[in-house]
């Protein structure tokens, strides 16, 4: 890989920018930005070395909601600040892109960000990945589920032999960070922090999931007891019933307990929805991609989550029982125990010694950065400027494989 590749992966919450090639280490992403810029009115943006805000005019403006992008120009500025004011590409020695692509980006949206890197950032050669994909990639992983639990939405991939599988994908849209962070504050939790930052901060710390059906049903039933006491990363201390704590991991799982007026099958819990998306999959698919699921995105790491999955998973297991699936849902009745082959060891729960431990929180940026210089770059299937300059957007429709 001749040309020097930059990762870019954008979520909701931040945009991660690094190299390809630059190795599964600590080090990387060598840069993480918040997913969000000043915008000003036409001829009034600030002098260079003015500081930018509400004072000079700008409105801070994010240009992702919940995965999907509402402001490219606004993306396409971060992008800009990513490669050229961080990452040291000089104009005129442009290098290569490898961009994530979340489950909300249609294949227009697709289409733009290749626009954007070629017209916009005069890339040389760029490659645009789906998310999922690279999060199963970054451990070592061809196919499978992807959960990909972020700040602004949960994104379930499912992944066979390398290739997004749609029909086995979606978008958990209803139970990401905010929706948490409202439920932390509508509870009667007293003396909780005033400032934004704070209430984030200590949502993230308190948030646990039952791990299995008898601490739902004590949570439901009021049955959780006592409080435990939280340091910020400021130094305040804030105290939190355990029952809110668990109530926050528990409306993540299972969105339908937040109210928000989902459809049945957007309310699924993780466990029954990835028991229903894997019969999207031709029969001799579904056990190899049912049998790897891969937790990963910022909040990969509450407490019990991973457990309750697991459990659910083999509970749930619509491969092996043709005579006991609820009807007209291919899910087993929760009353009959599954015999499904599937164990709890099929959700990744640790990773080995080689890798490094931040890797789940920033799966989808690792698995694009090795697969960039192994994969795309390393056997010639990006997109050529060239064949851009021929193809233009579509390009990236008839080269990335979407």
């Amino acid at each position: 890989m001749a040309e020097h590749v930059v990762v870019l992966d954008s979520g909701t919450d931040t945009v991660k920018a690094g190299f390809a090639g630059g190795g599964l280490d600590e080090k990387e992403p060598v840069l993480t930005t918040p997913s969000r810029a000043h915008v000003y009115p036409p001829g009034t943006a600030p002098a260079a070395g003015t500081a930018p805000g509400p004072q000079s005019g700008g409105v801070l403006a994010c240009p992702l909601s919940r995965g999907a992008v509402d402001r490219w120009d606004v993306l396409e500025a971060i992008w800009h600040y990513c490669v050229f004011e961080q990452l040291g590409w000089i104009e005129g020695e442009e290098g290569g892109l490898m961009i994530t692509c979340p489950l909300a980006w249609s294949r227009r949206d697709r289409e733009v960000a290749a626009q954007i890197a070629f017209e916009g950032l005069n890339a040389s050669s760029a490659f645009l990945a789906d998310s999922g994909v690279c999060s199963l990639y970054s451990v070592g992983k061809v196919s499978g589920f992807a959960v990909d639990i972020g700040h602004g939405k949960i994104d379930v991939a499912g992944v066979s032999e390398g290739a997004l599988c749609l029909a086995a994908s979606e978008t958990c849209p209803h139970n990401a960070g905010p929706d948490l962070e409202a439920r932390l504050r509508a509870s009667a939790t007293p003396n909780l922090p005033s400032d934004e930052e704070g209430l984030r901060n200590l949502k993230e710390m308190c948030a646990r999931c039952p791990v299995n059906d008898a601490e739902a049903k004590a949570l439901d039933t009021g049955a959780v007891s006592g409080s435990t006491e939280y340091k910020l990363p400021d130094g305040r201390v804030f105290s939190v019933p355990n029952a809110v704590g668990m109530s926050l991991g528990a409306d993540l799982y299972e969105p339908s307990r937040l109210g928000s007026g989902c459809s049945e099958a957007d309310g699924d819990s993780l466990g029954r929805r990835i028991a229903r998306l894997v019969l999207a999959l031709p029969p001799e698919q579904r056990r190899q991609v049912y049998d790897n699921v891969v937790v990963c995105g910022g909040a990969h790491d509450i407490p019990g989550l991973k457990a309750r999955l697991a459990n659910d998973l083999k509970q749930y297991s619509p491969l092996s029982l043709p005579s006991s699936n609820v009807p007209g849902s291919g899910l087993p009745s929760a009353n009959v125990p599954s015999t499904s082959s599937a164990s709890a060891s099929q959700v990744l729960t640790s990773l080995p010694e080689y890798l490094p431990r931040h890797l789940l929180g920033v799966s989808a940026f690792m698995g694009a950065a090795v697969s960039a210089k192994v994969s795309v770059w390393g056997q010639n299937q990006q997109i050529t400027k060239a064949e851009y300059d021929e193809q233009g957007p579509r390009a990236a429709s008839l080269k990335c494989g979407f």
